[in-house]
């Protein structure tokens, strides 16, 4: 078989090769250098509107390029556009959402052959973004859905067609970086009005494909402090996506002020805030530096950690859980000098279960306990954690501070509506002042202090409110038991019926009185005083009567109606018995009524009634007072040693006005008093009567010792203001003065008659002396016929100075003869005091 003729291969023809090589190459450029020549030919400042429309179409926003647009010619082509704005929801605070000097858009060019959009970069220069709540909570970054265009219909009323579906060759969008540069952003709360501004220096977001997850990093200030995230999430694509449901990917760390916060966790609905189970842990070495971003102040804790997990399940508020709050140790002196917190926890494993509390420390170089139980916080929430919380809110308190007890416990059977309470609460401390700089305020030195009171339910628990049942105090210096309420309002309403065994008001007031050369007042810092504000300066009366405004407006901030009693009370080394009294305040009108007590030698009784509700209040005082012993009254004055003996009281008065001179200017009504059985102060004789005795030439009733006073009695009628003198006597061991003429309240004027004579072997020798003038600068002078004259005052003169010259009888001897010479003087004035004593 003759073989097989090979066939020559033909010579390769390279140029062929060229040629093709050339023709698929022009192929695949033509679409970019017709791309590259329609940028350089076509001004893009025409399709402004197109842009402007197609932004509004899939947002539902209106877009605004108020400046140029600009295109570079590379690869990658590059849109600048200047003035670039976003308008807000419809029912936002201002019409544009966003506001930026300058938007740069960077495109992939090869991605758009394939009917792709990829944004390779896009750079937000100097943004000012408003992100806002209105009234009910909705974002007004939450944009609406893009316009539908509905086919009309036909005019023979035939159905319109279903919209076509999609081409397959719709452009598709992706982002790979977002820049944003030296931005500022404003955060305002719809719901509280409050709005928070921050300064944003930077933000970058990347992500390799619109469904590949996205890094986010942010720097920003508020106010003075640095606020740094870091975050990884979900795809862009799932973000934007409405429809979706697939969790959406979170972790994400904060830095403020070197606290620092984690989450993580998914949302499935992120751009809603919906649908997220978040685990949260968080570092903050001082709780402190964290107050700029609390409304209240935050205590100084140190070494603070916190872990929590919140997952939303449909309600108003988050299931929070597996929460653990501890707190390291921590100087508090800023709270209060000497408080120091070795250690807090707080536990709580849900909403709907107990919160356990403790914590240890050393307040003023004792220990300081906290342990409490109490219960879930669910009850008092509405829908928290999207379940509903039955029954009863226990409490269980125990603790230990400056050396004494305290303890809380009971429950509340109705947390929701706050009723059913009935909560026990007791103190027992060695020395009350010892909290005084935790409490802020300066407290007495009260020793071996105890209290026990029942918190429960209000007499109207529909007006709210508190009320303390079974009260029991106890002090050394007395006791207190009883009930009492408080009903909140523009008006509180206090309500208490007290009663007392025994308070030894003498020892009660030393504790209570501020320390020699104090203000009264202490700083909360440590009970220093305070010298850097200056008392208040109250204006000076223009009268010897205070014209200053009496504080009667506070009567109209508050009513009471308090029912006291005190069975044994001490006060200027004498007891009191059977004190009791009502006061009742409504709408600014106070009534006293009836107020009594057994006093040394009788029975008080007073009836107060004042109405500060009317523009000149009106006030009314009754009062009756048989035989008081003087010395506490004076003590509590100021001068316990001023006179002793027994004095007796009777007043029916009524006046008006808003300071004591307009009440002593529109008086009216009768007033008597009467000391008897005593003795005054020499000092006191002088200053009272010393320039009349002087000028009557009356010596031997001033300087040191005391003189036996018999009696002293006034009585008086007053008719607007003006005050008639109706009898008056004061009757001593050496001086007889009769009282007789009046004063006028209004004028603070005098115009009174006096005679006051000089007791001298039995014979009386009366100098009638005239007191005028005003209050302030009164006057004395000789009175009556014959008696203003040089002659008749030399044989006064002289009559008295034998007297006294030494032919006076003793001391004793005048004493004894006053009775038979003259009979009895206080006869006359003691009965009419105590005539209108007897009035009804």
């Amino acid at each position: 078989m003759p073989p097989i003729p090979r066939r020559r291969r033909r010579p390769v023809d390279r140029r062929r090769l060229y040629w093709f090589g050339g023709i698929a190459l022009a192929v695949v450029l033509l679409p970019v250098l017709v791309l590259l020549v329609a940028m350089a030919t076509i001004d893009p400042n025409a399709y402004k509107p197109r842009i402007e429309a197609a932004v509004q179409q899939a947002i539902g926003r209106r877009l605004t390029i108020g400046g140029k647009l600009a295109i570079s010619f590379a690869l990658s082509p590059t849109l600048v556009a200047d003035d670039v704005r976003l308008a807000n929801a419809p029912n936002g605070s201002r019409p544009d959402m966003v506001r930026l000097d300058q938007a740069v858009v960077q495109l992939s060019l090869l991605p758009l052959l394939a009917g792709r959009i990829e944004i390779a970069q896009i750079v937000l220069l100097h943004p000012e973004i408003l992100l806002e709540t209105d009234a009910a909570g909705r974002g007004n970054w939450q944009f609406g859905a893009p316009a539908s265009r509905q086919p009309a219909a036909s005019s023979a009323g035939a159905p319109a067609r279903p919209p076509a579906a999609p081409a397959e060759s719709a452009l598709r969008l992706t982002l790979h970086t977002l820049h944003v540069r030296d931005g500022h952003i404003i955060w305002h709360d719809g719901q509280t009005g409050r709005t928070v501004a921050v300064d944003v220096r930077r933000v970058s977001l990347t992500a390799e494909t619109a469904e590949a997850p996205m890094a986010i990093g942010a720097d920003f200030r508020l106010g003075p402090h640095d606020v740094v995230l870091a975050a990884q999430t979900g795809s862009l694509a799932r973000l934007l996506d409405p429809r979706a449901r697939a969790p959406w990917p979170l972790f994400a760390t904060f830095d403020l002020s070197g606290a620092k916060l984690t989450v993580v966790g998914s949302i499935t609905e992120p751009l809603a805030g919906r649908g997220y189970s978040l685990r949260l842990d968080g570092a903050v070495p001082d709780l402190g530096a964290l107050g700029w971003l609390s409304p209240v102040a935050l205590p100084p804790l140190h070494a603070l950690t916190f872990t929590a997990r919140v997952l939303d399940r449909g309600g108003v508020i988050p299931d929070v859980s597996n929460v653990t709050l501890q707190a390291g140790l921590t100087n508090l002196d800023a709270i209060s000098p000497g408080f120091t917190l070795d250690g807090a926890r707080i536990d709580m494993p849900g909403l709907a279960e107990p919160v356990v509390i403790t914590a240890e420390g050393a307040y003023t170089g004792t220990k300081l306990r906290l342990n409490a139980t109490i219960g879930a916080p669910a009850l008092f929430l509405p829908n928290a954690g999207g379940t509903t919380a039955t029954g009863a809110f226990g409490i269980d308190i125990t603790g230990e501070i400056a050396g004494g007890t305290l303890a809380v416990r009971g429950a509340i059977q109705h947390p929701a509506t706050l009723t059913g309470m009935d909560i026990a609460v007791g103190a027992r401390l060695p020395d009350l002042a010892a909290l005084s700089p935790l409490a802020g305020v300066a407290l007495p030195a009260l020793h071996s202090f105890a209290f026990s009171a029942r918190v429960v339910d209000p007499p109207d628990p529909k007006a709210g409110g508190v009320a303390l049942k079974g009260i029991v105090l106890s002090v050394p210096q007395g006791d207190l038991a009883g009930d009492a309420a408080l009903r909140p309002g523009p008006r509180p309403l206090v309500t208490a019926a007290l009663h007392s065994n025994r308070i030894d008001l003498d020892a009660l007031m030393a504790v209570l009185a501020p320390p020699p050369g104090g203000n009264g007042g202490e700083s909360q810092a440590g009970g220093t005083p305070d010298v850097t504000r200056p008392p208040p300066v109250r204006p000076a009366s223009r009268t010897v009567i205070p014209d200053t405004p009496l504080p009667l407006a506070a009567l109209r901030l508050i009513d009471a109606d308090v029912q006291a009693g005190v069975i044994d009370l001490k006060a200027g080394a004498t007891s009191y018995r059977n004190l009791a009294g009502h006061l009742v305040l409504r709408d600014g009108h106070l009534v006293l009524a009836p107020f009594a007590a057994d006093v040394p030698g009788g029975r008080l009784d007073l009836k107060l009634d004042l109405d500060a509700g009317h523009k000149v209040p009106p006030v009314a005082l009754q009062l009756h007072a048989p035989q008081i012993d003087i010395k506490p009254l004076l003590a509590a004055f100021g001068h316990p040693n001023a006179a002793t003996g027994r004095l007796e009281m009777a007043a029916d008065l009524h006046a008006a006005g808003g300071s004591l001179h307009a009440m002593a200017a529109s008086l009216n009504g009768r007033l008597g008093a009467a000391l008897s059985g005593g003795d005054v102060d020499n000092a006191v004789l002088d200053a009272a009567l010393g320039s009349v005795m002087r000028l009557a030439n009356i010596a031997g009733i001033g300087g040191n010792g005391r003189t036996a006073l018999r009696c002293a009695a006034v009585t008086g009628t007053a008719r607007g203001g003006e005050m008639t003198i109706d009898s008056g006597m004061l009757d001593s061991a050496r001086l007889l003065t009769t009282i007789g003429g009046g004063l006028d309240l209004r004028a603070e004027t005098l115009a009174l008659r006096l005679a006051p004579s000089l007791r001298a072997g039995g014979i009386d020798v009366p100098v009638p002396v005239r007191v005028d003038g005003g209050f302030r600068n009164p006057r004395t002078a000789l009175g009556g016929p014959g008696l203003g004259g040089p002659a008749a005052r030399k044989e006064i003169t002289g009559v008295l100075g034998g007297l006294l010259a030494g032919k006076a009888p003793s001391l004793k001897s005048l004493e004894s003869n006053v009775a038979a010479q003259r009979g009895d003087p206080c006869a006359a004035p003691l009965a009419a005091v105590r005539a209108l004593e007897a009035r009804p």
